[in-house]
């Protein structure tokens, strides 16, 4: 709420309450989409230095063609630095500025807040080694994974890879690249929700077995997990096909009795409503922006898990 004289006061609207507001509104939105988003990835690649995100890209290229975009936690950009490895040329400040790092086998790459990170204890790391899938249970939100031999919490954020069971491209046939089944929710240790996986669709299937034949949840029962994942802390990152998130915002609102405004802020619509409450003497003002956002194909996208090889830690 803002006062009736505020008329009369030195309030800058637009810079002191306007835009904060409307930014923070437009960082909500993206940080609900970027956390909804999470796990709607059809395979991973996980490993230190350039090595995950060249093959993510290289898997992308080998099911479409269409345009390649990566967004990557900031931390990413500063562990690739650290080692020589920098995404931004030196005389690249104006596009840094912008989040924007580079352009690298085709595939743009920008900063992108509200990544998961996850920390793999040796423990974990062992355990997983050597775990095998006790039961796999399909829901409609979620898939639940139960696994034997595994006592540590396991982070969100993780992939997991069954062995034999493969990722397909966008019209259901098998790839290369192994299924991943990235951990959306810990129920307790050893027990993790992943995104439901379509084993089955006709052209829509996202994950196969080795030998062609469709993926069954009683056919995982058993399975040993791929050991691909080593002890250390982890940052992420996708690599998504242009044509698989859908993101558009509405660009314009109508509300009785109020005074509105609609403008664009980093590229979204955002609306603005103000009435008055004659009786209280204050303005009532409100920010909104209606989204239709989210990954609408996974098989579109890869997801990459970057190893930070010195972790900030306290030395004593």
């Amino acid at each position: 709420d803002t006062d009736f004289v505020e008329a009369v006061t030195d309030v800058n609207w637009d810079k002191e309450i306007a835009q904060p507001n409307g930014k923070a509104l437009i960082e909500g939105l993206t940080q609900d989409v970027i956390e909804s988003d999470l796990g709607l990835a059809n395979t991973a690649f996980v490993g230190a230095g350039w090595g995950p995100l060249t093959k993510a890209n290289g898997f992308l290229r080998s099911i479409s063609t269409e345009s390649r975009y990566g967004f990557v936690d900031p931390m990413i950009d500063s562990i690739m630095a650290s080692c020589g490895q920098a995404f931004t040329p030196v005389d690249a400040e104006p596009l840094y500025a912008k989040g924007e790092l580079t352009k690298m086998g085709g595939t743009e790459y920008r900063m992108q807040q509200f990544l998961p990170s996850f920390e793999i204890s040796a423990d974990l790391a062992n355990e997983l080694a050597s775990a095998t899938v006790s039961t796999y249970t399909q829901g409609a939100t979620a898939d639940t994974i139960v696994l034997s031999g595994v006592t540590e919490d396991i982070p969100v954020g993780t992939p997991l890879f069954i062995k034999d069971v493969y990722a397909t491209n966008l019209v259901g046939n098998k790839t290369s690249s192994l299924k991943a089944f990235i951990v959306i929710e810990q129920v307790e240790a050893g027990t993790v929700k992943v995104r439901p996986v379509d084993f089955a669709g006709q052209g829509t299937k996202e994950a196969i077995f080795k030998d062609g034949t469709n993926v069954t949840a009683a056919g995982l029962a058993s399975k040993k997990l791929v050991d691909s994942i080593k002890e250390g802390v982890y940052y992420t990152g996708v690599i998504r096909l242009d044509g698989v998130m859908e993101f558009d915002t509405l660009k314009k609102q109508d509300w009785s009795n109020a005074d509105l405004t609609s403008s664009g802020i980093e590229g979204i619509n955002v609306h603005c409503a103000r009435a008055v409450n004659v009786e209280a003497g204050t303005n009532k003002t409100r920010w909104a922006v209606a989204a239709i956002a989210g990954v609408i194909e996974p098989r579109g996208v890869a997801y990459v898990c970057i190893k930070d090889e010195v972790p900030n830690k306290v030395v004593l």
